[in-house]
């Protein structure tokens, strides 16, 4: 099986998983676990405006120049067909952004805020204990491992810690607009945005 059929039919199993989990703890109230469009104003500030955008221009050209500065160009790591490109930027610019956020954010952080209530004030903006918590199993959600036997065979520090930054800029856009329509884009551009970087300096898309 191809990698990215796999990952979408993980992320898929995740998504329903997600859904359930809020589906029976709601009694479907879903708009209060993040599934509404809610504040749309707000949302749409936090994605234009301020960290978001350098950060996305930033990892975009990062991700496209390091490879052709340093002559080394990224592997796409499938065979290079019309399907498997386009099933790639679907997974990561659809799928991934949409499963994750309804799992970690609109399950998992909503879940545990009723029950730490505390506050973080990060650069003005307002950071949730329940969302720091959702940020770490995030995080370590990134780190490839085994429980029998226990080891790690996949662990990237530059992308543990971007996963981190994320997860934690994540968490705020959701308390902030008390919707996952924020969390969900930003989730989706990034991961869009660093593989087409990685398509083009692969020399795939030119």
């Amino acid at each position: 099986m191809v990698q990215w059929v796999g990952a979408i039919d993980h992320h898929v199993v995740q998504l329903c998983f997600a859904l359930g989990c809020i589906w029976y703890l709601s009694g479907g109230d879903w708009r209060s676990w993040g599934l509404n469009t809610k504040n749309l104003g707000e949302s749409k500030r936090l994605l234009t405006r301020g960290f978001f955008p350098v950060l996305v221009l930033f990892l975009f050209f990062g991700e496209l120049l390091v490879p052709l500065l340093t002559d080394t160009p990224p592997e796409f790591g499938y065979e290079v067909t019309v399907v498997n490109v386009i099933g790639i930027l679907v997974f990561m610019g659809i799928v991934s952004g949409l499963s994750e956020e309804i799992l970690f954010r609109g399950f998992i952080q909503t879940y545990l805020t009723q029950y730490f209530d505390r506050t973080f004030t990060v650069f003005g903006h307002v950071l949730p204990l329940s969302g720091l918590i959702a940020a770490v199993i995030f995080t370590v959600a990134h780190v490839g491992f085994t429980v029998f036997p226990l080891g790690i065979y996949h662990l990237q520090i530059p992308q543990i810690a971007l996963a981190f930054v994320l997860g934690i800029y994540y968490a705020i856009a959701y308390h902030e607009t008390e919707s996952l329509v924020a969390p969900i884009v930003a989730h989706n551009v990034v991961n869009g945005a660093i593989m087409i970087a990685t398509l083009l300096a692969s020399g795939i898309l030119t």
